[in-house]
């Protein structure tokens, strides 16, 4: 009995702390599990107990829009929370923001309310930071800034080596066209259902033409266009009324126009039309400037492409 009268006087005598976890990917299991870890330690070694958690698994650390625990997290400092310690396994999990100012800016907030900041990976174990710990959490922003420029930076030279060979970017295929893979694993290119990955790293993810209902819908569109002399809202409306099915719901005329002003329907892709780095604002390209290759055969004529293009501008 007394043995248990000391442990409960042990576990009172533990500080209230939260706990603050990020990763980019949800699939980042591991990297949970290690912050989670990492905390559990220093809370072992310096008598914390975990009160409260906020996370945001699967989101990215260069903004802080859509992180709602870190929202939440801020919300709850400004109003006289139930602990008096923040624990973060380490800076970068703030985020990887190219002004380092930013992740300091929420640090500087918690303290502001009267939470102090532990970071478990570099804290020395006095709360009492001395300049020296300043600098070391000035560097491990700047490198976590680094480290995401640096791989951005070879996202996008990969990109454009795929693109150089004839490959698809990423993300779903427009409207009437689909994806394969080519590779030294597929003797023949090997369809890829949506959202299914490559069957291999080296292999290479190309267009084709799409299944033939859509093939069909894509030619409709341009005689309605051309033939018909409909509008895009006139097409999108006639489409719908004989239930002719669209990806994402109904045909709208923004839908239809996509389908007019796509490049792939006379075999060319079009690359380079937007700059967006980091997050940053996204910068159009004009379209003189975009790179383009042909890479499928034609599924609509030239003329009737450049018709409908002057067609729609004329509008």
């Amino acid at each position: 009995m007394k043995d248990s009268g000391a442990a409960s006087q042990t576990a009172r005598r533990l500080k209230p702390a939260a706990q603050y976890l990020r990763v980019s990917s949800a699939a980042q299991k591991h990297s949970v599990g290690y912050q989670e870890n990492q905390i559990a330690l220093f809370c072992a070694r310096e008598g914390f107990e975990i009160v409260r958690t906020y996370s945001d698994l699967g989101r990215t650390g260069l903004t802080a829009r859509g992180r709602t625990g870190l929202a939440r997290l801020v919300a709850d400092v400004c109003n006289t929370p139930e602990f008096g310690t923040l624990l973060v396994a380490d800076p970068s999990r703030w985020g990887r923001y190219q002004d380092p100012d930013e992740a300091a800016h929420y640090e500087f907030l918690c303290r502001a309310g009267g939470v102090d900041v532990r970071y478990c990976n570099i804290d020395p174990g006095d709360v009492d930071s001395s300049p020296a710990d300043h600098v070391i959490k000035a560097v491990t922003r700047l490198l976590a800034a680094e480290f995401s420029r640096q791989r951005s930076e070879h996202t996008q030279l990969g990109l454009a080596r795929v693109t150089a060979r004839g490959g698809w970017g990423g993300g779903s295929a427009p409207f009437g066209f689909g994806r394969v893979a080519e590779g030294p694993c597929q003797k023949v290119p090997h369809p890829l259902h949506a959202g299914q990955l490559k069957p291999h790293p080296s292999s290479l993810v190309k267009l084709a033409w799409g299944p033939p209902h859509e093939v069909a819908t894509v030619r409709r569109i341009f005689d309605d266009l051309l033939r018909e002399v409909w509008r895009p809202s006139q097409i999108a409306k006639r489409l719908n009324a004989d239930a002719i099915s669209c990806r994402g719901g109904d045909w709208t005329a923004r839908k239809v126009r996509a389908v007019l002003q796509n490049e792939l329907v006379i075999g060319v892709l079009a690359t380079g039309k937007s700059v967006w780095k980091l997050r940053e604002r996204e910068r159009r390209v004009a379209p003189e400037d975009w790179q383009r290759q042909t890479i499928l055969p034609a599924m609509i004529s030239q003329d009737s492409f450049c018709e409908a293009r002057r067609r729609l501008a004329g509008e």
